[in-house]
């Protein structure tokens, strides 16, 4: 459990260098938006190659694939619903989070930060961590952290 305590710590404090990379910078909103799109794609292309293929050993390709749907529409209804109770800007570089309500915001940090803790404690109870896997959170949590933490600043 420490181990899975360990790389969760690591995979979560990209999160941390981000907000201190948009601290001391200042990126702009270009800048963000290209580390986030380049994050986002490797975290797509680690679940694809980690988890999909895992799966696939032991259930139908039918199933995956459903499950995979279940998944990313839990996951868009729950943004919509966030998005629509206050919390659509809660991660903008320009600072308009600060208009946000403050329970959506901590809901929408949960949807997003709690699966990928989850699957990753699961790749290390599998034997070890899978390092595609945490690359992938790692470059995506990069740039979430940057975006937040430049829209803090800005917001004062």
């Amino acid at each position: 459990m420490a181990e899975a305590f360990l790389w969760g710590a690591v995979g979560a404090s990209a999160l941390l260098i981000g907000a201190l990379i948009a601290y001391v910078f200042a990126p702009g909103r270009r800048a963000i938006a290209i580390v986030m799109a380049v994050g986002t794609g490797v975290l797509i292309g680690s679940v694809a190659f980690e988890l999909v293929d895992e799966a696939l050993k032991t259930r139908t390709v039918g199933l995956v694939a459903l499950f995979v749907l279940v998944g990313a529409g839990v996951f868009t209804v729950g943004d919509w619903l966030l998005d629509r109770y206050g919390a659509g800007e809660r991660k903008d570089p320009s600072g308009a989070q600060a208009q946000g309500a403050p329970l959506a915001i901590v809901l929408g940090s949960i949807l997003d930060g709690i699966p990928e803790s989850f699957v990753l404690g699961l790749t290390v109870l599998q034997g070890g961590v899978s390092l595609p896997l945490l690359g992938g959170i790692i470059l995506s949590n990069l740039p979430e952290g940057m975006a937040s933490s430049s829209g803090l600043k800005t917001a004062g």
